[in-house]
């Protein structure tokens, strides 16, 4: 009863493997946490590695709140707690202006999927083509290489 999972999808084999049944009705057993990033088959696990940071991030401020909400001074003095409600206030501030600013920024896209304008997207972009030119180089001499031979030869 003391391991937990995070997993991008509630129907997972780490949910399983807790006890967590994935079946309509199925009980839930509060011992599996999910991202909501969905099973990933072919990527480098950017997005959940993004979606469990965020995750943890609101597990985080939620234990905060009520850290600061506490009243017992004899709990924070020997935990060495010295969270401030202004400090509290500084990580919500900062996780909203990454997640709300800065992620549609990056992306081009807003919550809702339209499109954003943004100097930040289209300079990404720019430096993944000419990344993507030199990754490719090998393979486009390897080809130009096969293609003289074939038709000089």
């Amino acid at each position: 009863d003391r391991v937990f999972v995070v997993t991008g999808s509630v129907d997972s084999k780490m949910c399983a493997a807790v006890g967590q049944s994935s079946y309509a009705g199925a009980p839930w057993l509060a011992r599996s946490w999910t991202t909501f990033a969905g099973w990933r088959p072919s990527e480098a696990l950017t997005v959940s590695t993004v979606a469990f940071h965020q995750t943890l991030s609101e597990v985080l401020l939620y234990l905060a709140r009520c850290a600061v909400k506490e009243t017992d001074t004899i709990f924070a003095a020997a935990a060495g707690f010295k969270l401030e409600g202004k400090d509290l206030e500084d990580m919500v501030r900062l996780n909203l202006s990454s997640t709300q600013l800065a992620i549609p920024e990056i992306l081009g896209l807003d919550a809702k999927g339209q499109t954003v304008h943004s100097k930040v997207h289209a300079s990404l972009k720019k430096q993944g083509r000419t990344w993507a030119l030199h990754v490719l180089e090998g393979p486009y001499a390897w080809c130009l290489s096969a293609a003289y031979i074939c038709l000089t030869v």
